[in-house]
């Protein structure tokens, strides 16, 4: 088992727990107010040694340099700046593998680090990822809120995509409601490992997710939705929302039964010198889990293979020259309605 580092709000309100070996993992997430008797969790809770069967399942796995899938039908294969690679971690890329290094840690906040240094690659190599990149990572918690920021640095001697997202986990209480500011989704091919074909379609008919979607237990979902910039508060951010009811026990012995709301925010809107963009958001159900997925993405899968393929609909993917860094920031938490 790996080391876990938990650290919580100033109000102790607040608690999250990191495993920096498993791809500095963040495996638990929960609020509790003054009179609860027990923590809410904010994302799926499962058993340790559950999760150590397949770490990257759990928590709030970092989805990068390539979200997604890269390749049709998880293939690996990448084309960049007349290039060809093939990359044996063909599904999220490889951060959320890496063992990371705890740099600073304390009170409400921790640092973890990584760096990548693949090897020298040969004609017919495959790897991991063909690119030499830092990793820096800083999670922070608030009173019910979880703070999370991912900066990439190139060290490299050429350009090299770097892309990112979140993959979280969030409980899933009965009846869901899903929220998400988005009116159309990309298209996929119909594959067992479905990737975009570089075409936007419309929600199915009865579905809107701006107006709030409920999702019984038989409906399935892996769709990457496209967030509506109009829908962005001034700050240039879209929030996302799974809402639920949830009976929980008073310290008086009471149940009161609550309508929860488990949230993340995104960045839509470009701004100089702030975080870049994530623009979608792949919606996913797992099968047989108490889990419902919102995902940020600042890409659409397998991006780097669709770009300039569609004119009407501008397909885009973050590349980072020699030095220079970009950083990718979300917010997620719970709130609870009257």
């Amino acid at each position: 088992m790996p080391k876990l580092i938990r650290f919580e709000s100033s109000s102790g309100s607040t608690q999250a727990v990191i495993a920096p070996e498993w791809g500095a993992n963040v495996l638990g997430f929960s609020f509790r107010s003054n009179d609860w008797q027990w923590p809410v969790p904010i994302l799926e809770a499962a058993d340790l040694s559950a999760i150590a069967l397949q770490p990257t399942s759990y928590g709030i796995p970092v989805l990068s340099p390539n979200p997604g899938r890269t390749g049709r039908n998880q293939s690996g294969v990448m084309d960049f700046q007349g290039r060809h690679y093939k990359l044996s971690q063909a599904r999220h890329g490889l951060l959320r593998h890496a063992c990371w290094a705890a740099e600073q840690t304390g009170g409400d906040r921790i640092v973890c680090t990584v760096k990548i240094r693949p090897p020298a690659r040969g004609n017919q190599e495959t790897l991991d990822f063909p690119f030499c990149f830092d990793a820096t990572y800083e999670i922070s918690v608030a009173a019910a809120t979880l703070d999370l920021s991912l900066q990439l640095t190139n060290t490299g001697e050429t350009d090299q995509p770097l892309d990112a997202g979140w993959h979280p986990y969030f409980a899933r209480d009965a009846d869901p409601s899903v929220v998400i500011p988005a009116s159309a989704r990309w298209e996929l091919f119909p594959d067992r490992d479905p990737t975009p074909t570089g075409r936007m379609c419309p929600l199915p008919d009865g579905v809107s997710f701006a107006a709030g979607h409920r999702i019984p237990p038989d409906e399935l979902w892996d769709d990457v939705l496209a967030l509506d910039e109009r829908s962005a508060e001034d700050s240039g951010s879209c929030t996302s929302w799974i809402e639920s009811a949830r009976g929980v026990l008073l310290k008086t012995g009471r149940v009161e039964r609550l309508t929860l709301r488990r949230w993340i925010r995104t960045r839509v809107r470009a701004e100089p010198g702030r975080s870049v963009p994530m623009p979608h958001m792949q919606l996913y159900t797992p099968i047989g889990r108490q889990a419902l997925c919102l995902e940020p993405l600042s890409s659409i899968p397998n991006a780097i293979n669709l770009s300039g393929g569609n004119a009407d609909m501008p397909i885009t993917f973050n590349t980072v020259s020699p030095g220079a860094s970009v950083r990718y920031h979300i917010c997620l938490g719970l709130r609870c309605l009257a």
